[in-house]
């Protein structure tokens, strides 16, 4: 007993000194390596994270799979990521997506998450999950369910019907997480718990701890606080294993420099930005996504994150790495279709000088390893000029420096030169550098890489490495900088200037080798030495961006030429490559001196060496074999029987709640609430059949949309207006007959659901008729019967491959006039732009066929263009997808992506749109076109999603009618 006392007050004492000393904190995990599975552990301290002992510079980026219904694709956008540097993907799990109806699940098809992950895995990326239970994510009801409407009591804390209902969606996403854990030989190894969360229930975050925790979840678990760092969540109960928090740079103006803070809170824990912008959405109405993508460009974040990076932060994901696309009725109300973001990988999936800004970071600070723990040894405006910004960092052990410089006026575009002391181990000078436009820098001082001592440089290097007798080292800096790269050696080298122009100069007594050049183009310095001789690539940093990397068995491989390579292996004396062009090219290919031939795309190319190196020309795409074909003839069908006073309802729901869990209370009853009747999504019709007593002039209506929402209305087949919010719609004279059944038709559309910030079930606010009432004398004991009618089968979904958010309650949606394989041939033609003379809604459809050759990359969209005086909105089917929702004169979303796999690009396609005039302009749809954005040789291979047809759908025994009316 007294041994087993003293032994215990050991361990105690043990642990508490730990603590106190800011011991690594650690989780058990196993190797992400393909060759092993042995146990190890994910561990993080005060400066990063550390995997299996090594520590790590996470640079991930969000790529969230339910934007992207194509999982062909979503290979794609991994293996862009990787390309460009990314060694993880963070990826939220979007409860809502799944669960179409409470107890019912789908990780099927566009859903397979399995896929998703095994995929990162093949790509070469850790993931960090974030499974909520809330994302928010500017998505319908930040990602909650919307059979959570329904249920009682509040959100996002620990009420009893709350807690069941989320823990039912843990229990479903946790063990498939749990599979791709880094700890089962997978690459998951980060998990986050709820999502900017502020609302302060601790009960509620440490219960979804103890829950993820008991299913299995044994990598570290953090959570993201909005616009930190602070404290919430930091410690106590509550507070997972890591802190981190989000941080938005709107304006250059106001560019933070508090990120160290998190140590003040969190002094175990690395400095973790878990969402670090990278644009930002835009509204309905706003100035569209390349006015964003101008914003957040390549400077923007040249200074935004090379700023954060001098903070001491080595956790970073940046939201969005790919946008992507709001697709059916995903977005909520603030929102268009279009989710861009002005990210590093546009929406349909082309990369620019946005992402190959970020690759060169990215590089780089997987190649400098001392960047991973340092100390600040200064920060602020320079002595000799006070409108430069420096930090300055070092590494405690290898003393390797680096000196972060920016605009202390981070949006300034002034060209400035200051003097920088270098004071490191080896030197202390004073040395003139450049900072022109808006620009930030990361400078070396004092760093040993391979056989090589870099005793500093101005310009800033991308990456390093080292294959058999050689080094290699790339540094870039702006297109006429001056700038020097000093190399000690134990004696004289031999220099030998392969291509462009460099200056360099011995100095005996240092030691130094010094280079120097304005860049003008990619130059090739060999240096001999008594050590392994080194490699030297200097260039602009556009030419340092067009530069590929890729790690393989018998070394590093670098290329430079090629709009993207996506992957390289080396079997023998042979080079593998994969990747893509859009235009012929020279790739000029730095391997190990053992490779003599190289594939490209699993084709053998003619190989060359130049200056040691090899050189491959490729071919480009022929755009003579890509021609998208004209739309001209469309077939056009009215579709609003519901507005007619014969129209059978007799199967709609009857709505007769006299209650709801809705965070609206209703004016009026019964409940006219389409979420309290299981109707989600798109537009919800309303019938009121009231007897006539001659007394009625008008009804008074709310409906709630949300945001740039409306609805019209009708009496017994008569156009009364459109609106938004409540209004009193006055009867047309002898309009309503005595005694006699009249009907007043509601259309109210859905424009998403709010998102919840707090524990207020804002996500619950009423979608439908929030009041509906007749007007007139002796009218207020009168009674309206109503029925409501929306998606066929509400949350009985009848084609679960798309899904729950692919349809609404249209006429033509009910009835499968979406569908490729619906006949409409009966429809009457029409030539676009087309004006129709009734308020309602109008169907358009055409088909056309494309032949893009295979190995082709061709992004394509359909365009809308037409005068904006025109009221009407319209709902923009693909192959039966829901792609687009369009506002005309709302905008600023014209064109509208398509991407592969919902497109046919070897086949037949069919286009439905629905047309919803909301006045007595009409069912009008403007000019309509197909339009690409770019074309490329690829390496990308993608296969159909399989989705059901109009024959899948409906049965045999449904007929049409000579107007194409489906009965």
């Amino acid at each position: 007993m007294q041994k087993k006392f003293w032994g215990s007050l050991v361990l105690v004492a043990g642990l508490l000194c730990a603590n106190l000393l800011g011991t690594p904190t650690s989780v058990k995990a196993d190797s992400v390596s393909k060759t092993t599975n042995k146990s190890a552990v994910v561990s993080f301290d005060h400066y990063s994270l550390k995997i299996n002992g090594e520590r790590k510079f996470i640079y991930s980026g969000e790529f969230e799979y339910w934007r992207l219904p194509s999982p062909s694709l979503w290979k794609d956008v991994l293996q862009k990521m990787k390309a460009n540097g990314f060694n993880a993907v963070t990826i939220y799990f979007n409860w809502g997506y799944h669960s179409p109806k409470k107890g019912v699940y789908d990780f099927s098809g566009i859903r397979d998450v399995n896929r998703l992950l095994d995929m990162a895995k093949e790509a070469g990326l850790y993931v960090i999950a974030r499974p909520g239970p809330y994302v928010n994510a500017e998505t319908d009801a930040g990602g909650f369910p919307n059979w959570l409407t329904k249920e009682e009591g509040k959100v996002r804390n620990s009420d009893p019907a709350y807690t069941a209902a989320y823990e039912e969606w843990l229990s479903h996403i946790d063990p498939i997480i749990k599979k791709h854990l880094i700890t089962k030989g997978g690459n998951v190894i980060l998990y986050q718990v709820e999502n900017e969360y502020g609302s302060g229930d601790a009960d509620y975050m440490q219960n979804i701890i103890d829950k993820v925790k008991a299913d299995g979840i044994d990598v570290p678990t953090f959570h993201n606080q909005q616009d930190g760092p602070g404290s919430q969540w930091a410690s106590g109960t509550g507070a997972p294993d890591m802190y981190a928090f989000d941080s938005y740079t709107k304006t250059l103006g106001n560019l933070k420099t508090n990120f160290g803070d998190a140590h003040k809170y969190a002094p175990n824990s690395p400095i973790f930005v878990a969402e670090l912008g990278n644009g930002w959405f835009d509204p309905w109405g706003g100035v569209g996504y390349d006015a964003m993508r101008q914003k957040f460009n390549a400077d923007y974040q040249n200074v935004v994150y090379k700023n954060i990076i001098g903070e001491g932060a080595t956790l970073l994901s940046y939201y969005m790495t790919y946008g992507g696309t709001s697709w059916g009725y995903l977005p909520f109300p603030g929102v268009y279709t279009s989710y861009d973001y002005g990210a590093a990988i546009s929406e349909n999936r082309t990369i620019d000088a946005k992402t190959a800004g970020q690759k060169r970071i990215a590089y780089m600070l997987d190649a400098v390893k001392p960047i991973y723990e340092t100390d600040s040894l200064s920060e602020g405006p320079m002595a000799d000029n006070a409108s430069i910004r420096l930090a300055k960092l070092q590494n405690p052990k290898t003393q390797t420096q680096f000196y972060i410089l920016r605009h202390e006026q981070a949006d300034s575009t002034n060209n400035d030169e200051v003097s920088l002391n270098i004071n490191s181990a080896d030197v202390n000078k004073t040395v003139p550098v450049t900072l022109n436009g808006q620009a930030g820098k990361i400078l070396i001082a004092n760093y040993k890489f391979g056989h090589q001592k870099l005793v500093y440089s101005t310009a800033e290097m991308m990456t390093n490495y080292s294959n058999r007798g050689k080094d290699v080292a790339v540094f870039y800096s702006q297109k006429g900088d001056k700038n020097e790269t000093v190399l000690k050696f134990d004696r004289k080298p031999q220099v030998n200037v392969r291509s462009g122009k460099v200056d360099y100069q011995w100095n005996e007594k240092e030691g130094y080798l010094t280079l120097s050049n304005q860049y003008q183009g990619l130059a090739q310095v060999d240096i001999r030495s008594g050590r392994q001789n080194l490699m030297l690539l200097l260039g602009t940093d556009d030419e340092a961006g067009q530069l590929w990397q890729q790690k393989t068995h018998a070394g590093t491989i670098l290329e430079s030429g090629s709009y993207l390579v996506r992957s390289a292996s080396v079997k023998g004396r042979t080079l593998a490559l994969t990747g893509d062009t859009d235009k012929r090219t020279t790739l000029k290919v730095y391997a190990p001196d053992f490779v003599k031939t190289v594939t490209w795309n699993g084709e053998r190319v003619r190989a060359r060496t130049v200056n040691g190196s090899l050189e491959v020309d490729l071919a480009g795409p022929d755009t003579r074999k890509v021609s998208l074909p004209k739309l001209t003839t469309w077939r056009y069908q009215e579709a609003s029987p519901e507005t007619e006073l014969n129209f059978d309802d007799s199967q709609w729901t009857i709505a007769d709640h006299t209650t709801t869990n809705s965070n609206t209370k209703p004016t009026t009853l019964p409940v006219l609430y389409s979420d309290d009747y299981g109707f989600h999504h798109g537009n919800v019709w309303f019938r009121g059949h009231f007897n006539g007593s001659g007394n009625e002039t008008g009804i008074k209506l709310y409906g709630s949309s949300g945001s740039h929402g409306a609805y019209s209305v009708w009496l017994n087949g008569k156009f009364l207006g459109s609106a938004d919010g409540r209004k009193t719609f006055t009867f047309p004279e002898d309009a309503v007959k005595k005694d006699q059944d009249n009907v007043v038709s509601v259309m109210v559309t859905n424009m998403g659901h709010e998102e919840n910030w707090g524990i207020t079930p804002t996500f619950k606010n009423a979608r439908g008729l929030r009041e509906a009432s007749l007007q007139g004398t002796d009218v207020s004991n009168e009674t309206i019967q109503w029925r409501i009618q929306g998606n066929q089968g509400g949350e009985d979904l009848k084609d679960t491959a798309r899904g729950a958010y692919n349809y609404g309650g249209l006429y033509g949606e009910r009835n499968g006039w979406t569908l490729p394989g619906y006949r409409d041939s009966a429809w009457r033609k029409v030539s676009l732009p087309n004006n129709q003379g009734e308020a309602g809604v109008g169907w358009y459809r055409n088909s056309f066929d494309l032949n893009i050759p295979k190995n082709y990359d061709v992004p394509i969209a359909l365009k809308i263009t037409d005068d904006p005086s025109y009221n009407y909105r319209a709902y923009i089917y693909v192959n039966g997808w829901l792609y687009g929702q369009y506002i005309n004169n709302l905008g600023p979303q014209h064109e509208f992506y398509l991407p592969s796999g919902l497109l046919n690009e070897h086949g037949k396609n069919n286009i439905s749109i629905a047309v919803w005039g909301l006045d007595d302009q009409g069912a009008r749809l403007g000019n309509v076109e197909l339009v690409q954005d770019g074309i490329y040789k690829s390496s990308l291979n993608v296969q159909q999603v399989k989705a059901p047809d109009y024959q899948d759908l409906f049965s045999k025994g449904h007929h049409h009618t000579k107007s194409g009316v489906h009965q």
